[in-house]
């Protein structure tokens, strides 16, 4: 949201007389514009909801339990509710949908998107907590929160931990909630990290009565201001990030980290651990009474100086180092960095190691005093000349490349480093030679016998060709099949380039030996090309062929009557999902040849029928009706 809508409004305090009493004059602020809470109800509609509990669909209980959490919050003023859902419309991992924005008086929408939808796809909590940045109104004043139902785990590679961690560092969201629908514990587990950066809540519910009072416990705390405040602090009173720990009767309430940290507790007593995320010194509070009317302060003051720590080069530009901060022979700390560094430790008398990163020569400084509130710099100066590489390819874009420098007269081992743009090596005045690998493609570039001398940088730019590898799929009978190339170093599973597509691919490589797999999305099927040699300045075409059949399927009750059902085609043997359909009639699904489990499921019924081990040949057509009784 641009910085122009977020205008802060002039809030206007009207002083109104509200009584006299016995000579005193009582007044209060009346605040011109109201907070609103936003809440953005992130809904499971993944393919696993149609899991059955006490011989009830999965999604039927969310609905259930879902319906009694917006009649808590139609009770509510000043409560904006949103709908985001995914998994419902397909099985691709941006399936992530806002159905309804948060708004006044929107339970009722709700209810009605949320009967319809029938659960299909897979599990994006990550790219579903990313979008939902865009959902609130930044406009309004007031809360922002995140409810988040999923009956599984992250399903599309993201990282819902680190997209939770942002949200809260940016301001973005105030609290993320998670209900972890027929989890096991090791997976709520694996879940807790979502609501850790906000200090929200991570609760696990099994059945329908615990869903219930999950979602009823939920709603008491978004009900409830923050009645914690926790903030952590040096003597300047500069604010320090810590890792908080809240217990009752030595139980793990909560935890959070941050600087300046709110939460929201149940009357009682708590005690609360805090750790200085710089320096590892730990501070304890007890007996700190939470009310429900008003907020309790805890204040953390941890005590700190500062290393400001810099290696320089022969030419006084900066070079990437790692340093040991030691104290009494051991390690108080590590840091590395190639700009200034500046690294928080406690008060007291340091040795510190620097190790440049190219040479790894290391420096040793003795004796360094760091004063409580005060910053004391460290500079460390390596070598008397630089040598600055880079490569590129034929379209002058930059490469990863990893660069080996060796004496031009013994063969000696000078340095190796690896990266992506200009690298800048210190090296001592002579004759170098330089080996440059591409190590996506086995290519190598040397130079040799260069000359460089007392204060000089020489800048090298080496060039790696590149040729076209235009790949596609079809099926058996020549039709175009949307599929996923991944291009891998020769003879190991390091994936260097993917690209998918339903037309020709064309992929841009340096020369060199790969194996290529072609993976066909619909039918799960995947095709290898091995040991295919790449030239340079070529192009290179290869066409992969998936042999296709049809399963058609059907099913009807004891009469002979169609019955609408859901069919799950399964890997044979592991419950794995290859395809799935619907239909009252007889449903066409397209299948590589294999063996399948098929799974029926009578949605008048409830009832489903499974069989297994059913054997699929290339270019033939399978039929199968299958009879509810």
């Amino acid at each position: 949201m641009g910085t122009e809508k977020r205008v802060c409004r002039l809030i206007a305090f009207i002083f109104i007389f509200i009584f006299t009493f016995s000579g005193l004059c009582f007044f209060a602020p009346v605040y011109a514009s109201e907070e609103i809470t936003q809440i953005d109800l992130v809904f499971d509609s993944s393919n696993s909801m149609w899991g059955q509990i006490d011989g009830k669909p999965k999604i039927d209980i969310a609905r259930e339990a879902l319906n009694d959490l917006l009649g808590e919050f139609e009770k509510k003023e000043n409560f904006y509710l949103g709908l985001r859902i995914y998994g419902h419309l397909n099985k691709r991992c941006d399936n992530s949908v806002l159905e309804i924005k948060p708004g006044k008086n929107n339970s009722k929408a709700i209810k009605e998107k949320i009967a319809g939808i029938k659960p299909l796809g897979k599990t994006p909590i990550a790219y579903s907590l990313q979008l939902s940045e865009k959902d609130f109104d930044y406009d309004l004043k007031g809360k922002k929160i995140i409810i988040l139902l999923t009956d599984g785990l992250e399903s599309c590679e993201g990282d819902p931990c680190e997209v939770a961690r942002i949200l809260q560092k940016a301001g973005i969201v105030t609290k993320i909630h998670v209900v972890g629908f027929d989890l096991k514990d090791s997976d709520l587990n694996s879940l807790r990290c979502i609501v850790k950066p906000s200090g929200g809540m991570m609760i696990g519910a099994r059945n329908t009565a615990e869903l219930k009072k999950a979602f009823k416990e939920i709603s008491k705390s978004v009900s409830l201001e923050n009645n914690l405040h926790i903030k952590g602090m040096d003597k300047n009173k500069t604010a320090v990030s810590m890792n908080i720990k809240i217990l009752e009767n030595e139980k793990l309430v909560t935890e959070s980290m941050g600087s300046d940290l709110k939460f929201t507790l149940k009357a009682n007593s708590y005690s609360v651990s805090a750790e200085s995320c710089a320096t590892g010194q730990i501070l304890t509070k007890g007996n700190i009474t939470v009310s429900q009317e008003k907020v309790s302060y805890v204040e953390f003051e941890f005590s700190q100086g500062f290393l400001d720590l810099k290696s320089l080069d022969g030419t006084g530009k900066q070079i990437y180092s790692s340093y040991k901060i030691k104290q009494s022979d051991k390690v108080a700390a590590t840091v590395e960095g190639k700009e200034r560094t500046l690294k928080a430790v406690l008060p007291g008398i340091y040795e510190i190691e620097a190790t440049d990163s190219v040479l790894h020569k290391t420096i040793v400084k003795k004796d360094i005093q760091v004063k409580e509130g005060l910053k004391q710099e460290v500079v460390f100066n390596f070598s008397d000349a630089v040598l600055e590489l880079s490569s590129i390819d034929g379209e002058k874009s930059e490469l990863y490349v990893s660069y080996t420098v060796t004496d031009a007269l013994s063969g000696k081992l000078v340095a190796q480093n690896e990266g992506k743009g200009k690298l800048r090596i210190p090296v001592s005045p002579g004759h170098y030679n330089i080996k440059a690998n591409f190590s996506d493609s086995n290519v190598e570039l040397i130079e040799k016998d260069i000359a460089i001398e007392m204060g000089q940088s020489h800048k090298k730019e080496f060039v790696f060709a590149q040729c076209n590898v235009v790949l596609n799929a079809v099926d058996s009978e020549g039709n175009a099949v949307y599929s996923c190339f991944e291009v891998l170093k020769s003879g190991t599973e390091e994936i260097l380039k993917a690209d998918e597509g339903s037309d020709k691919v064309t992929i841009i490589l340096s020369p060199g030996i790969y194996d290529i797999k072609a993976y066909n999305s619909e039918s799960k099927a995947v095709l290898w090309e091995k040991e295919i040699n790449v030239n340079g300045g070529e192009s290179l075409e290869k066409q992969f062929v998936f042999a296709q059949c049809k399963a058609v399927l059907n099913a009807v009750d004891s009469k002979g009557n169609s019955v609408y059902a859901n069919f799950q085609v399964l890997k044979s043997g592991t419950g794995e999902e290859i395809r799935t359909d619907e239909g009252s009639g007889k449903v066409t699904i397209i299948l590589s040849p294999g063996i399948f489990d098929i799974q029926v499921y009578n949605y008048d019924s409830k009832a489903s029928i499974l069989e297994k081990e059913i054997e699929i040949k290339a270019g033939e057509s399978f039929e199968r009706q299958f009879v509810f009784k």
